[in-house]
């Protein structure tokens, strides 16, 4: 079963982009260089870096010892595409990779990360015993229809078959997230018998969100959530699963 680190990244954020503080591109490329020896040190998997602003890091690895585990691709976002905020350029970035990445092309399940952050228990989460037919493992609060999307783990098929579906949906401008989409998707996925795992262990993030400018923090209703999830979600299902109207 092969499984993919895919890490989005955007080094030179469009000037005044909304909900975007962390804008110093020296120290964003810094977090995302940091991330990736941290994963190659840490890891097997193979890892694949895309970055959306035009700036390639791939000369600060070149005669790594573990260099042929690593994918790179870097494109130039439009300016249009960018002025709808870094969740629709955040779609875009996934769309990318699943048509130009030979690792993705390979993979069973993905696992994204934004980027600048560093989960430190990535190893337990690529050890874990993933349930057969699960499409994707992610921290859900389906009351508020948001999900956790620094990190999840999905299959190719999921991100085909349902979450691209919602990439128009996403403006930042009008409140509508990235996070929002992933939910629906997951939503339409339940609703068609499709299997959602939820994480058996929360994730151990290390960085910056680049909306705030402020470390990390897995929030209280995250935590209270997943405890309501892992012991009641049978009932939260019937109670919080919906079929969505176009």
């Amino acid at each position: 079963m092969k499984r993919v680190i895919l890490l989005t990244a955007t080094i030179e954020p469009v000037r005044d982009m909304i909900f975007t503080k962390l804008v110093d591109v020296d120290l964003r490329r810094k977090q995302y260089i940091d991330a990736i020896e941290f994963y190659l040190k840490m890891t097997d998997a193979c890892i694949l870096f895309i970055e959306n602003s035009g700036t390639d890091i791939s000369n600060f690895f070149i005669g790594n010892i573990n260099y042929s585990r690593l994918e790179f691709l870097t494109y130039l976002e439009s300016e249009d595409i960018k002025n709808l905020g870094k969740g629709f350029g955040e779609m875009r970035i996934l769309e990318h990779a699943f048509k130009e990445s030979k690792f993705i092309k390979n993979a069973d399940f993905i696992y994204k990360i934004t980027g600048r952050l560093i989960v430190k228990n990535i190893n337990s989460f690529l050890k874990m015993a993933i349930k057969d037919h699960s499409e994707i493992i992610a921290i859900v609060d389906f009351k508020r229809e948001f999900t956790f999307s620094n990190f999840f783990i999905f299959t190719p098929q999921f991100f085909m078959k349902f979450f691209i579906s919602y990439k128009l949906v996403i403006d930042d401008k009008k409140n509508l997230f990235f996070e929002h989409a992933l939910t629906y998707a997951i939503c339409d996925l339940i609703n068609c018998n499709g299997k959602i795992e939820f994480l058996n262990l929360l994730p151990q993030i290390k960085g910056y969100s680049g909306t705030s400018n402020k470390k990390i923090k897995i929030k209280y209703y995250w935590i209270k959530n997943y405890l309501k999830y892992k012991f009641f979600k049978n009932y939260l299902y019937k109670r919080y699963v919906f079929v969505r109207l176009n």
